[in-house]
Protein backbone atom coordinates (compact mmCIF):
# COMPACT_ATOMS: atom_id res chain seq x y z
CA UNK A 1 0.00 0.00 0.00
CA UNK A 2 2.97 2.31 0.67
CA UNK A 3 4.24 2.41 -2.94
CA UNK A 4 0.71 3.10 -4.19
CA UNK A 5 0.32 6.00 -1.73
CA UNK A 6 3.70 7.43 -2.73
CA UNK A 7 2.69 7.17 -6.40
CA UNK A 8 -0.56 8.97 -5.62
CA UNK A 9 1.36 11.79 -3.92
CA UNK A 10 3.77 12.00 -6.87
CA UNK A 11 0.84 12.27 -9.28
CA UNK A 12 -0.80 15.04 -7.26
CA UNK A 13 2.45 16.99 -6.96
CA UNK A 14 2.88 16.96 -10.75
CA UNK A 15 -0.80 17.52 -11.59
CA UNK A 16 -2.82 18.87 -8.64
CA UNK A 17 -6.12 18.79 -10.54
CA UNK A 18 -8.87 21.35 -11.03
CA UNK A 19 -10.94 21.21 -7.84
CA UNK A 20 -10.02 24.48 -6.13
CA UNK A 21 -9.55 23.32 -2.53
CA UNK A 22 -7.76 20.14 -3.62
CA UNK A 23 -5.51 22.10 -5.98
CA UNK A 24 -4.72 24.67 -3.27
CA UNK A 25 -3.65 21.90 -0.88
CA UNK A 26 -1.30 20.24 -3.40
CA UNK A 27 0.13 23.53 -4.64
CA UNK A 28 0.95 24.36 -1.01
CA UNK A 29 2.74 20.97 -0.68
CA UNK A 30 4.69 21.78 -3.86
CA UNK A 31 5.76 25.07 -2.27
CA UNK A 32 6.64 23.32 1.02
CA UNK A 33 8.93 20.93 -0.85
CA UNK A 34 10.30 23.58 -3.21
CA UNK A 35 9.13 21.40 -6.10
CA UNK A 36 8.23 22.83 -9.48
CA UNK A 37 7.30 20.05 -11.91
CA UNK A 38 8.90 20.36 -15.34
CA UNK A 39 6.38 20.92 -18.14
CA UNK A 40 7.50 17.75 -19.93
CA UNK A 41 6.87 15.48 -16.92
CA UNK A 42 3.81 13.25 -17.15
CA UNK A 43 1.99 12.78 -13.84
CA UNK A 44 1.08 9.20 -14.77
CA UNK A 45 4.66 8.27 -15.58
CA UNK A 46 5.96 9.99 -12.45
CA UNK A 47 3.51 8.10 -10.23
CA UNK A 48 4.32 4.79 -11.93
CA UNK A 49 8.08 5.37 -11.58
CA UNK A 50 7.80 6.25 -7.88
CA UNK A 51 5.56 3.28 -7.09
CA UNK A 52 7.72 0.88 -9.12
CA UNK A 53 10.96 2.09 -7.52
CA UNK A 54 9.55 1.72 -4.00
CA UNK A 55 8.10 -1.71 -4.79
CA UNK A 56 11.45 -2.92 -6.15
CA UNK A 57 13.35 -1.45 -3.20
CA UNK A 58 10.93 -3.00 -0.72
CA UNK A 59 11.10 -6.38 -2.42
CA UNK A 60 14.89 -6.30 -2.37
CA UNK A 61 14.95 -5.44 1.33
CA UNK A 62 12.48 -8.20 2.16
CA UNK A 63 14.50 -10.79 0.25
CA UNK A 64 17.65 -9.80 2.13
CA UNK A 65 15.93 -9.73 5.52
CA UNK A 66 17.03 -12.74 7.58
CA UNK A 67 14.24 -15.20 8.20
CA UNK A 68 13.91 -17.73 10.97
CA UNK A 69 13.83 -21.29 9.85
CA UNK A 70 11.94 -23.84 11.86
CA UNK A 71 13.85 -26.97 12.87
Amino acid sequence: LGPWAAGFVAYQLVNPGLVESWQRFWLARQADLGFTPPTWLSASLASFAVAAALTLAGGTLLRRWPTRRRP
